[in-house]
């Protein structure tokens, strides 16, 4: 018996079995695999998946039978955050208060982002690579974008109002149904 474990985005696999006799038959889940041939791929379902291998010698008498136990895991389910910077269109960085915690969902960016820097770029890094985070500054999400390993991009330029912003982060795990909210408090200065 042979074990494995694959991730979730394994959805199928292929199997190459090869005898000791180049005259052996090979059988993946009962279907013939050519001599030194790979099988047709295997639909993998969530959580134990059983594959039966039969090698045949070439006379026929004699067959062995091996099991390929691969166990596909789950979608992930963490939606937790390991950072979060703020950066200002002059390339100036703001620290957090307090100080980034992934368990801590509602921070103040210190200091005020000068009139004439209207966006702050906000970047994050997720616990999953697959996690997703969709950002905005709006109530009504008109400006919501995606950051995050699965949306190609780590950072996302938030256009921001003069006076009191409030920057939303929601953090989604890979399989979207588990999130959670951090969210930024940031001002921009007045016309001077």
């Amino acid at each position: 018996e042979y074990q494995a474990t694959v991730s979730y985005e394994v959805h199928s696999l292929a199997l190459r079995g090869v005898g000791a006799d180049t005259y052996s038959s090979v059988f993946v889940d009962g279907v013939v695999v050519p001599t030194f041939g790979v099988s047709d791929d295997i639909p993998l379902v969530v959580g134990q998946n059983t594959i039966e291998v039969e090698v045949h010698s070439s006379d026929g008498l004699f067959a062995n039978v091996y099991a390929v136990h691969v166990t596909r895991l789950a979608q992930r389910t963490d939606s937790a955050l390991v950072s979060i910077t703020a950066t200002d269109a002059d390339g100036t960085s703001y620290a957090l208060s307090p100080s980034f915690d992934s368990g801590t969902l509602s921070y103040t960016v210190q200091g005020t982002v000068p009139y004439h820097s209207s966006f702050l770029s906000v970047g994050i890094a997720h616990e999953d690579d697959y996690g997703l985070v969709k950002a905005s500054v709006r109530a009504d999400k008109s400006d919501e974008t995606e950051i995050g390993h699965s949306a190609q991009t780590l950072l996302a330029d938030l256009d921001l109002s003069v006076g009191g912003n409030t920057v939303t982060l929601v953090s989604l795990a890979q399989d979207r149904g588990v999130s959670r909210t951090y969210k930024l408090s940031v001002d921009r200065a007045p016309a001077s």
